[in-house]
């Protein structure tokens, strides 16, 4: 049997994305997803928290997650970067 409501997750294909924190640039990979698709896939956050629908709403403010080996790769897991802009 079906749940009563469905979460669609979407994504597009990766490219890469100049960015910089601090005065220092890098180069990412960026993979936009609408804000149900980490709800789709039933993935958590191991810090901050992951994208949500409200996350859709253009007036809201641009989010990013970031993988794991980007923030042990550029950030040193540093877990004071959380909600800092990049």
């Amino acid at each position: 049997r079906l749940a009563d409501t469905t979460t669609i997750g979407a994504y597009t294909f990766p490219f890469d994305v100049s960015v910089a924190f601090e005065g220092r640039p890098t180069v990412a990979k960026q993979r936009p997803v609408n804000g149900a698709f980490w709800q789709a896939l039933n993935v958590k956050a191991t810090q901050g928290r992951v994208l949500t629908p409200d996350d859709d709403n253009p007036a809201a403010p641009a989010t990013v997650l970031l993988s794991h080996r980007f923030w042990w790769s550029f950030f040193n897991e540093d877990p004071t970067v959380i909600g800092k802009p990049i």
